[in-house]
C-alpha cells in the first residue's frame, strides 16, 4: 500500500507460505526446496568437490544470488509418502551453498506447468552475511560453519520494482532469515509496545 501510494520501490516478503488455490502444501514447497538445494550441491560439490572457497571473494559472496531454473512441483500422492527428509545433509549442503553465494532462489509459479507466470520465489541459504564478522578468529570460524537460513522466506515484487530485483535486494539486505529494515523495525515496535505497557 504504502509503495503504491508513494511510489516508492517496495518488495513483498512473508515467512510464512499461503497458497492460492488450496493446491499446493507448505510440504510441497519445503520439498522442492530441498531438492533445488540437492540439485545445485550434485552440480557444483558432488562430482567436482568443494568449490575452492580460496577463489571466492568472500567480500562479494553475498552479491552473488543463484536462481534456479526449475519451479517448485505440485507433489504427487506417491511422491508424498516417499518423501524423505536428511536435515543434516540439508544443513551440509546449506554450509556449502552458504560459502559461495548469498542464497538460493527458487520460481513459485501461479499453475503446474513451468511455463506458467512466476509469482514470487523461495529464498533459502540467505542470511549470515559477512557484516556480521568484526575481525575476530571466534567471529571468522562461524561465517566458515554458517549455513544461511534453512527455512523459506517468499518473495513477491511489490510495487515499482522486478521481482528478480527484489529477490536480490532481500538476500543482500538479510544477516538473519528476514531483511534487516524488516527485522530492526520490528524489534523497535516490539520495544515501543513494551515501553508503553511500562
Amino acid at each position: 500500500f504504502v509503495g503504491v501510494k508513494s511510489g516508492i520501490p517496495t518488495v513483498g516478503v512473508g515467512k510464512t507460505f499461503y497458497s492460492l488455490d488450496n493446491e499446493m502444501k507448505k510440504s510441497d514447497v519445503l520439498r522442492g526446496v530441498k531438492q533445488s538445494v540437492q540439485c545445485w550441491y550434485d552440480a557444483h560439490c558432488k562430482h567436482e568437490g568443494l568449490l575452492s572457497t580460496k577463489s571466492v571473494d568472500k567480500g562479494c559472496r553475498s552479491s552473488v544470488i543463484v536462481v534456479d531454473n526449475e519451479s517448485i512441483r505440485y507433489s504427487t500422492k506417491m511422491e508424498t509418502e516417499q518423501q524423505s527428509t536428511n536435515l543434516t545433509a540439508y544443513e551440509d549442503m546449506l554450509i556449502k551453498l552458504h560459502q559461495v553465494c548469498g542464497g538460493l532462489a527458487i520460481p513459485m509459479r501461479s499453475g503446474k506447468n513451468q511455463n506458467d507466470t512466476v509469482l514470487a520465489y523461495a529464498l533459502v541459504g540467505h542470511g549470515g552475511n559477512d557484516s556480521t564478522n568484526n575481525g575476530s578468529s571466534n567471529n571468522k570460524k562461524k561465517n566458515e560453519h554458517s549455513r544461511g537460513s534453512k527455512n523459506p522466506i517468499y518473495i513477491s515484487c511489490g510495487s515499482h520494482i522486478s521481482l528478480l530485483d527484489a529477490v536480490y535486494l532481500v538476500a543482500c539486505t538479510s544477516i538473519v532469515r528476514i531483511p534487516e529494515p524488516i527485522r530492526e523495525a520490528d524489534l523497535h515496535g516490539r520495544q515501543l509496545l513494551r515501553d508503553q505497557k511500562n
